[in-house]
């Protein structure tokens, strides 16, 4: 009777011994699962920063790229009406 009462003891230890292991293994595997949600949200924001960045180069070049045709069209109006003077005269 002892010895059944122990062993049923020892039984119901290891299935809480196993409950615990299973437990933390959930348990882990969460903190994994959360931690690659983080890096990819990270990443996500990491690109996204990269894209914005590019389309803010873009932007400014095309903005630089309109100023010196501005600047040579203005270049260029000066000297026809530098050459239409120079006619006049």
């Amino acid at each position: 009777m002892y010895s059944e009462m122990m062993y049923s003891e020892m039984k119901n230890n290891e299935m809480k011994n196993s409950e615990m292991k299973n437990s933390e293994m959930k348990y882990s595997e969460m903190k994994y699962s959360e931690m690659k949600n983080s890096e990819m949200k990270y990443s996500e924001m990491k690109n996204s920063e990269m894209k914005y960045s590019e389309m803010k180069n873009s932007v400014m070049n095309n903005s630089e790229m309109k100023y010196s045709e501005m600047n040579y069209c203005e270049m260029k109006n000066s000297e026809m009406e530098n050459g239409i003077l120079l006619l006049l005269l």
